[in-house]
């Protein structure tokens, strides 16, 4: 620009100005990789310097200088935000000239922004001094006994055994000083024994220092002094007035043991097998002002699954509004998201849920941008429990009300079990099997080519795309089943593993198998059994009595209900399918009645509210999912309606597996619809899949 005058100027300046403000005092960021954290700070800069504009001198001429870009990196930090040591009500105000310090420590933050310093370094490295001063002062309030504890343990060590071991320590030096008259001098050689237990309670002393003052070692971030922009002047949290992120999900078999167990001792939410956003909810939570929101994009499972019960706890009061995305995957994941806002209290929840029908991120965009209150469902938070939330109007919650109110399958199925878990299906798993009089020729994917094993060292194996609903089970493959069913001292019974000297005398063909395979086997599971004389075994050889039981089969994944009756009990099944075995208190229910209201459009609908959705929209057929799904207990005479439609369809899967048996489906859907009351508007969301 020529002159300061020009409009264009005058608003490139004020947009920098107002960004300026904006990203010095209102953004602030944690996040536990220091490369996110730099991409974010250089993005806060590059968006600065975009509007940055040419400085005039006092003449009014240009000088092709731009004004300064603040150091803008000190509101962004690296830390593990879910890991504090310091409570965020930890009063400050017993410190000496707490006023002036805290007045100090936010001066120093705005001078660094500002560029008011000559040593960037210095004023760094002052900031962080206060910093660590205010983290000791907590550390002792917060730790008074533990020291004392600490300090006790020392002493009595000092006694015992002087400074022998701590001189050569660094850390510990400071705690256990040089004591010229110890009961056990130790300074050249000493009673073996004694020298353990000096040995012994050093290791002991060691171990509590560590836990106690290495806290660091888990890249702690303490929001309770971090920013000094959410203090007050006596040093008291204020909080902030809106947290927005996008938390990681990670199941809790991702985490390490001791960070899961840090979680489970610090957060209420981490119940079951919980994914951690949903701890994020609850530690942000916690950094709200009186009347400040939450705003995070995250999975909706917790809203009706198990491991969401912490949260549905937390947040009953504290959910405010929730835009599912439905079957629309944001990200490119097998996830599905929604928006979801909190408050620190709410008296009623907004939710909507995008139509199926949206399959770009364009169409995504004009459904949000197009959005009106009028638009969502509003129900009261006090109706909010740590049940599983459905939402979807009253017509939903009495159509979830009558799918839950008669008999659980948890009740009706004594087992719900998953199939064989080998850690090595490649060697005990056989494809495109022949099966003679004796022996089964199959092709072994481990060897790459076909072996001959004898029968009785097989079985008939089913796994998760071997079938569809109603089918007629047969299968072209084996799985080679090294146990045999015995009994124990009590008479029940039991499985055993065949040893290894009747493996070669019942078994030659199937024992040449596995010895070509031995290799393989012991080093399953970064070789746990390299030196185990039982090499040959399943490690974890589960459910074993179950196989040979008549059951019901349900594949872990489906686009719809699939599940079909092993009658004679005659199928393995791998740990792509679940297995359902009938209380025996339930001996009234014919499998076939179950298998009519398993695989009905009402439970397919209902596994689609409660289930984890996929890739590809499939829904996982858990326990956990399936367990709560209700059927009345009928008389065999009431069930006989059912049966024989089951029948019928059964008989012509067997004839043609390819049978076209919809319409004899759609019947049983209309028996199902009866036997639950179902009204024609409950109806209508079931067969047009409306979701809750």
């Amino acid at each position: 620009p020529t002159s300061q005058q020009q409009q264009t100027h005058q608003i490139q300046v004020e947009l920098f100005h107002l960004k300026k403000s904006i990203i010095e005092n209102c953004l602030f960021g944690v996040d536990i990789n220091p490369n996110s954290c730099e991409i974010t700070k250089l993005r806060l800069w590059i968006e600065l310097l975009k509007y940055s504009y040419y400085l005039f001198d006092d003449q009014g001429e240009n000088t092709n200088a731009l004004e300064t870009l603040p150091n803008i990196d000190i509101n962004i930090k690296c830390g593990n935000s879910l890991i504090s040591y310091f409570d965020l009500k930890q009063s400050l105000t017993h410190y000496p000239n707490i006023k002036s310090r805290i007045q100090n420590y936010k001066q120093m933050v705005s001078d660094y922004k500002k560029g008011l310093f000559d040593d960037k370094t210095k004023l760094s490295t002052q900031i962080q001094e206060l910093f660590s001063a205010f983290k000791s002062f907590c550390f002792k309030d917060k730790f008074a006994k533990e020291i004392k504890a600490f300090q006790n343990k020392c002493d009595t060590y000092r006694k015992l055994y002087g400074n022998y071991l701590a001189k050569d320590d660094k850390e510990l030096s400071l705690f256990i000083t040089q004591n010229p008259f110890p009961k056990y001098d130790l300074t050249f050689e000493g009673d073996e024994k004694i020298l353990q237990e000096a040995n012994q309670s050093f290791l002991e002393i060691r171990k509590t220092y560590d836990s106690l003052y290495n806290l660091s070692s888990n890249n702690p971030f303490e929001w309770r002094f971090a920013f000094p922009e959410v203090l007050d002047s006596e040093g008291n949290f204020l909080g902030f007035d809106c947290v927005i992120g996008n938390p990681p999900y990670i199941r809790i078999q991702g985490l390490d043991r001791a960070t899961s167990k840090q979680y489970q001792k610090t957060f209420s939410t981490a119940s079951q097998n919980y994914d951690i956003y949903v701890l994020f909810v609850e530690q942000c939570v916690k950094l709200l002002a009186p009347k400040a929101k939450i705003a995070f994009i995250m999975p909706h499972k917790w809203l009706n699954s198990l491991f969401g019960v912490g949260l549905r706890e937390l947040a009953k009061d504290k959910i405010s509004k929730i835009i599912s995305f439905g079957h629309y995957q944001i990200f490119d994941a097998s996830t599905y998201t929604a928006l979801q806002w909190f408050e620190k209290e709410s008296r009623e929840v907004k939710f909507i849920q995008a139509p199926q029908e949206i399959e770009s991120s364009q169409e995504m965009s004009e459904f949000l941008t197009q959005l009106t209150p009028s638009d969502f469902f509003i129900f009261p938070t006090n109706s909010l429990s740590s049940s599983p939330w459905y939402f979807g109007g009253d017509l939903s919650q009495n159509l979830f009300s009558k799918v839950t109110s008669h008999t659980p399958l948890k009740e009706i199925f004594s087992k719900m079990f998953q199939g064989i878990a080998t850690s090595k299906d490649s060697v005990y798993f056989l494809y495109d099997c022949q099966e003679g009089e004796t022996t089964t020729k199959g092709y072994s994917q481990e060897l790459e080519c076909n072996v001959e094993i004898e029968n009785d060292l097989l079985k008939p194996l089913l796994m998760g795309d071997s079938f569809h609903r109603y089918d007629t089970p047969s299968t072209e493959l084996r799985v080679l089943f090294p146990y045999y069913q015995g009994e124990d001292s009590k008479g029940n019974a039991k499985m055993y593993l065949y040893d290894e000297s009747t493996l070669k005398e019942r078994f030659p063909k199937g024992y040449t198998y596995l010895k070509k395979c031995e290799k393989v086997l012991r080093a399953r599971e970064n070789g746990r059994l390299q030196d185990d004389d039982m090499w040959w075994r399943y490690i974890y050889p589960k459910n074993q009595l179950l196989f040979d039981k008549e059951k019901l089969l349900i594949p872990y994944a489906c686009r719809k209900s699939q599940f079909i009756l092993d009658t004679q009990g005659r199928f393995y099944i791998n740990t792509k399918i679940h297995g359902l075995i009938r209380n025996e208190s339930f001996e009234n229910l014919d499998y076939r009645f179950l298998l009519a209201v398993l695989n009905s459009e009402l439970n397919w609908w209902y596994m689609t509210q409660v289930a984890s959705v996929m890739r590809g929209g499939y829904y996982t057929y858990t326990p956990a999912y399936m367990q709560d799904f209700s059927i009345p207990n009928l008389s065999p005479k009431e069930q006989k309606p059912f049966i024989k439609l089951v029948d019928q369809i059964l008989k012509a899967k067997e004839q043609n597996p390819k049978a076209n048996t919809q319409d004899l489906e759609k019947e049983i859907d209309s028996l199902v619809y009866t036997l639950y009351n179902l009204t024609e508007d409950e109806i209508k969301i079931i067969e047009n899949r409306g979701w809750l």
